[in-house]
């Protein structure tokens, strides 16, 4: 071998040597990656974690969180009565805090009251109080179906007063009128406008010239009865429940049934001077005056059906005397069930059922037979959803 081949060949052997390795390149790059690997399993790790508090928080309520509001059954009529700022509706208690009931009647929308020493109305429903009317004025009474949304009142003011009817779920005055309540200088009035009843579509207005019949849908009215004639105590169904005129009411015992939407029942009368219709007009319960002046009156009531005038006997042992509350369905109603009529006799707030024809205590002891002082006169501190408190007429 020449030494030119040799030169050669040892020159391409070295060309085939593998270069030289670069140490601190190899490991900058490995543990750039161990890095990236690490960095993904713990935010992977962290994400499960979270996804899992996440879960736990949701089923896991922390302890001081409160269980939402239930809706209360405004449409359902349970045995009620208030007693200062708490109206117990069945099993249920709905404040009207700070405010102190004088009178209340039940609406499907809650119940609509009269505050003690304030002015305006007020709804109930178990939510939250609201005012719905801001008259400057005194009201004394309120009326409501036995079923539904409106509520009446009358809004006295010089020279007359206004008969109002108000629909408490959609916040707005269905009527307003002033028709029959002009005063003029020389008119004392027997009675004081009111409301006497609301029937479905109809309102009856008791004014200063008599009771009027007023068809809230289309605005048409008549002049049922003037004040020579009498007046109207209720109405349900189509029925109106009359009592006579005034000579005849402070000495007469009667009050007349009426259909007023047929005119296919003649009227009928029955003894009493105060009574109540029940929902569809099948029943009616009527009670004397009160001796003591109390109204509503304290009574033993007598029951009625009022196609066939026949009497039921009805009865509440233990409770001589009942105050008329409400009429749950069409056959059954409640009462303040009084013990006796003595001060400080205990309460018992009563179910009546019209299929038995009997009373039993649905809650005792409810209050006392007491009467306190308040704006209205001389009140029971019980109130029932009559649209009324309980008071003297005289002192």
């Amino acid at each position: 071998m020449t030494d030119l081949l040799k030169d050669t060949l040892t020159e391409h052997a070295d060309r085939t040597q593998p270069s030289p390795l670069d140490l601190d390149a190899i490991i900058t790059t490995g543990n750039r990656r161990l890095r990236r690997r690490r960095v993904v399993a713990i935010a992977g790790t962290a994400m499960v974690t979270l996804a899992v508090l996440i879960t736990t928080l949701t089923l896991i309520k922390p302890a001081t969180d409160q269980p939402a509001p239930v809706s209360v059954p405004f449409t359902e009529r349970r045995a009620t009565y208030a007693i200062g700022s708490e109206i117990h509706f069945g099993q249920d208690v709905i404040s009207t805090a700070p405010h102190k009931l004088t009178a209340f009647v039940q609406t499907n929308s809650g119940f609509a009251f009269i505050a003690t020493g304030e002015r305006g109305l007020f709804v109930a429903d178990g939510k939250q109080v609201r005012k719905i009317a801001a008259y400057p004025g005194d009201l004394t009474r309120l009326t409501a179906a036995n079923h539904g949304n409106l509520v009446g009142w009358v809004e006295d003011f010089d020279g007359g007063s206004d008969s109002v009817i108000y629909d408490v779920a959609t916040d707005r005055e269905v009527l307003r009128t002033p028709v029959g309540n002009e005063r003029g200088p020389l008119l004392d009035p027997v009675e004081s406008p009111r409301i006497a009843a609301i029937d479905d579509r109809f309102a009856y207005l008791g004014t200063l010239k008599g009771t009027y019949r007023w068809d809230l849908k289309t605005g048409k009215h008549q002049l049922l009865l003037n004040t020579t004639t009498g007046n109207v105590l209720t109405a349900a169904s189509g029925f109106s429940l009359r009592r006579g005129p005034e000579k005849a009411y402070l000495t007469g015992t009667t009050v007349v049934l009426v259909d007023d939407l047929n005119g296919f029942l003649a009227p009928r009368t029955f003894p009493g001077q105060a009574g109540y219709l029940s929902p569809t007009g099948e029943y009616l319960l009527t009670a004397p005056n009160d001796s003591r002046s109390i109204t509503p009156p304290p009574a033993a009531l007598r029951l009625f059906q009022t196609t066939t005038g026949k009497e039921l006997s009805l009865t509440h042992p233990g409770h001589p005397f009942l105050i008329f509350s409400q009429w749950l369905t069409n056959d059954t109603f409640t009462a303040a069930g009084l013990r006796t009529t003595t001060p400080n006799s205990p309460v018992d707030l009563l179910t009546c059922s019209l299929k038995s024809l009997t009373c039993q205590t649905t809650t005792p002891a409810i209050s006392t037979y007491t009467f306190t002082f308040g704006p209205a006169g001389t009140t029971t501190p019980f109130t029932l959803p009559t649209g009324t408190p309980i008071y003297r007429l005289f002192g």
